[in-house]
């Protein structure tokens, strides 16, 4: 008798099992083949990690420098990605991590401090592919460019008058972190336009070239110690300036520029009163004049600025030496400008850090000249230097004044914050310097303000400051502008 064992229903099921388990056998052989194979092929996937670097995050810093205590990597690529404003030249070039080389985490750190203090990003995140067998790794920096071609227009009421503004701002200019602003002001009817190109930011470049060229039209009032006024004209001012700067350390700057002023000033503008002021005052307007300069530059310190905060100290003096063959006066005289900045994030003298980034902000500025012109004469007021007089209400052939600022960020978020501002302004105006503190013109305020800086735009806070004069006499004023005070 035959068996078809075919056909028996237990030796197909037997035969289905067996085919099964062969197909898994298979399966399995060819999986450790491949893995096998892509082992052999790429070692750098089993053996490499990918990380990301936040330095303000002081746990994520802390293991970050773990990594790189025992072990040195030899950088083999760096590559910069989101730079689509901005030249990778100029920033391939002040990056201190070089191809080859030993990673540092301080020359990291340096890097993304060049970066941040540009201004022209609203953040950077450095990653990198660490392979631990051939101890080599791959930089890889993503930026967020912040938008930096700015155009603004503004009507504001401060200090007593009414000012209309117009502008744009560059704070990339030709994707060379540079600075330019043109704006075209009218003040109580009188217009001026200005235009200003410098480079605020060395990076790697030992010397640097600026200019300035301004159209000044502005109505100017002399008052004496009682507040009265004493005269009053109209002056129209062209103005070039060309300036060179070397770079000898990060904290030490000096240069050499030229100055060219031409000054009308005429009656035409004014009021039959305002002309028979003068006459009654016996007030002798300024005569036209021109005049050349050479000046002289020296920076000393340096502030370090991030999204929220600022800290460091900065002098910056210029002496501009006017040749009497070069001025309408014919006499050598000079002026002098100083300016000090400094920034705190903490109480000083104290290890206690402001809460919520907060800032303290100071700013004393020197200004003096040897021109006997009026139309020469520095001024203090409401728009730009003590807050709550009228504009220009105080002048002198020298002024001092400082400001101080506490800087609360009351609002924090990623896309911007917002600043309450508490502050106190005081000046000094005299005829001469050696006179300046013993002056009684000693225009003196406090006030608040708030500040609204969006991060998406460079070096834009959209400020408003009510201030009230509190000596020599009380008054108020508004102030208002499109970056911070100092």
């Amino acid at each position: 008798m035959k068996i078809n064992l075919f056909s028996n229903p237990g030796f197909k099921a037997t035969q289905v099992r067996v085919g099964a388990v062969c197909a898994l056998v298979i399966l399995h052989l060819l999986m450790m083949s491949q893995l096998s194979f892509a082992k052999v092929l790429n070692p750098f996937q089993k053996k490499s990690t990918f990380i990301c670097y936040n330095k303000s995050n002081v746990v994520s810093r802390e293991n970050f420098i773990k990594i790189f205590k025992d072990t040195n990597f030899y950088i083999n690529d760096i590559r910069y990605n989101g730079l689509y404003r901005t030249s990778s030249e100029k920033i391939k070039s002040a990056d201190v991590l070089q191809k080859n080389f030993i990673f540092n985490v301080r020359d990291l750190d340096s890097t993304l401090e060049k970066y941040e203090e540009l201004g022209i990003f609203e953040d950077i995140t450095p990653c990198f592919n660490l392979n631990f067998e051939f101890k080599k790794m791959d930089v890889y920096y993503t930026f967020n460019e912040a938008w930096t071609i700015i155009p603004y227009m503004g009507l504001s009421f401060g200090g007593g008058s009414q000012i209309f503004t117009i502008g744009l701002i560059d704070t990339n200019f030709l994707k060379t972190a540079r600075y330019f602003n043109y704006n075209f002001i009218c003040k109580n009817s009188l217009c001026s336009s200005n235009v200003l190109f410098e480079n605020k930011h060395f990076l790697e470049e030992k010397s640097t070239i600026g200019f300035a060229v301004k159209k000044i039209t502005k109505y100017n009032v002399f008052y004496d110690e009682d507040k009265n006024i004493v005269g009053n004209f109209i002056s129209s001012i062209d103005f070039l300036q060309l300036k060179f700067l070397w770079k000898f350390t990060s904290f030490i700057y000096s240069g050499l520029g030229l100055e060219y002023k031409n000054t009308q000033t005429f009656l035409n503008a004014l009021s039959q009163d305002q002309i028979d002021f003068n006459s009654k005052n016996n007030y002798k307007v300024p005569s036209n004049s021109k005049d050349s300069g050479t000046q002289i530059y020296l920076t000393l310190g340096k502030i370090k600025t991030t999204k929220w905060v600022s800290n460091g100290a900065r002098l910056e003096m210029n002496t501009t030496l006017h040749p009497s063959f070069l001025n309408t006066e014919k006499k050598n005289y000079s002026d002098f400008y100083l300016t000090g900045l400094y920034y705190l994030d903490r109480v000083p003298w104290l290890p206690i850090r402001l809460v919520n980034e907060s800032n303290l902000a100071f700013r004393l500025v020197l200004n003096s000249t040897g021109s006997s012109l009026d139309s020469n004469n520095f001024y203090i007021g409401g728009l730009d230097k003590v807050r709550g007089f009228v504009d220009n209400a105080f002048s002198g052939k020298t002024i001092l004044y400082g400001n101080a600022e506490v800087r609360i960020n009351s609002i924090v978020t990623s896309r911007g914050f917002l600043q309450n501002v508490f502050f106190y302004d005081q000046g000094f105006v005299s005829n001469k310097i050696s006179d300046i503190f013993s002056t009684k013109t000693k225009p003196t305020s406090l006030g608040l303000g708030i500040r609204l800086i969006p991060q998406f735009l460079s070096q834009i806070a959209i400020r408003m400051d009510y201030g009230f004069g509190i000596y020599p006499y009380s008054n108020s004023g508004l102030s208002f502008g499109f970056t911070q005070f100092f």
